[in-house]
């Protein structure tokens, strides 16, 4: 048994079976799902909100378009696991199509699987001063991964059906700029 909380947000309009499934067969020990459509609609942000309700230190993450092999989740805890100081780093899957673009030279993503300390999240957002707290909330894993030195692995992840939705956030209009947009004032913050 691992132990490590899985914090996930959804929307509410998928089927979280396959996700938990993989999560308990990889040895997860408690897994706490945000949904949106149930408590206060906080967007991405709700995977944060939820490590309040956690009881391990170490925190693991993913999107609810998406499922890991076992394997994959192990290897991404025992990477941020490692011991020493580096215990609890921030560690993201990373798959080849995305490490290889230029936006992600200095962020990453959480939603193909990252582990990490569980104050990590606290300590960046506490360095985000802006009013727009909607756009944080639905780009908060940008700032996270911009001001929070990371390590990228690449381990096996596999896309949902429902990854292709348009109504998923990668597939909105305004997606690119606001990614963007995040991205930039993340650079600000981080190198001030």
């Amino acid at each position: 048994m691992l132990n490590v909380s899985a914090c996930l947000v959804t929307r509410g309009d998928v089927d979280m079976n396959l996700i938990t499934d993989s999560l308990i067969k990889a040895g997860i020990d408690e897994i706490i799902v945000y949904d949106n459509s149930k408590r206060q609609d906080l967007a991405v942000y709700g995977r944060y909100a939820a490590i309040a309700e956690a009881r391990n230190t170490l925190i693991y993450t993913q999107d609810d378009d998406c499922i890991l092999p076992p394997e994959s989740i192990e290897e991404i805890v025992w990477t941020s696991d490692s011991g020493g100081d580096a215990y609890g780093q921030l560690v993201c899957n990373m798959p080849p199509e995305f490490s290889a673009q230029p936006f992600y030279k200095d962020a990453a993503l959480v939603g193909f699987g990252a582990c990490f300390h569980r104050s990590l999240p606290e300590t960046a957002f506490s360095r985000y001063t802006h009013a727009d707290t909607g756009l944080f909330r639905r780009r908060c894993d940008i700032f996270f991964t911009t001001v929070t030195p990371h390590v990228n692995i690449n381990v096996p992840v596999r896309n949902m059906w429902w990854s292709e939705d348009s109504s998923r956030m990668w597939k909105q209009s305004n997606h690119l700029t606001e990614r963007q947009g995040m991205l930039e004032l993340a650079l600000k913050v981080r190198d001030s």
